[in-house]
């Protein structure tokens, strides 16, 4: 009986499956990087901009960054404070 040999989709290195011939990659390293190596190309894609039929939307980005308020900051510091005096 001949053996049959598989080939790593992320390193490419010819390997033995040893589970039933399910096997995509040679082991755990290598599963592992890739699933990170996947992972990571998507979190990249969403800083592109919207395309719209509008284009005043279009200047605007996915991620959005909110500006600081006085009543934010009034607020962050009320609660710090209430925190504080309730561990003490």
């Amino acid at each position: 009986m001949e053996k049959e040999f598989y080939h790593c989709e992320y390193c490419f290195k010819e390997f033995e499956p040893t589970r039933r011939r399910v096997q995509k990659f040679c082991g755990n390293s290598c599963r592992s990087k890739a699933h990170h190596a996947k992972n990571s190309t998507k979190v990249l894609t969403n800083l592109e901009p919207i395309k719209t039929d509008k284009p005043e939307l279009e200047k605007q980005s996915v991620n959005k960054v909110e500006k600081m308020s006085a009543s934010g900051i009034g607020n962050a510091t009320a609660g710090s404070l209430f925190t504080d005096s309730f561990k003490s």
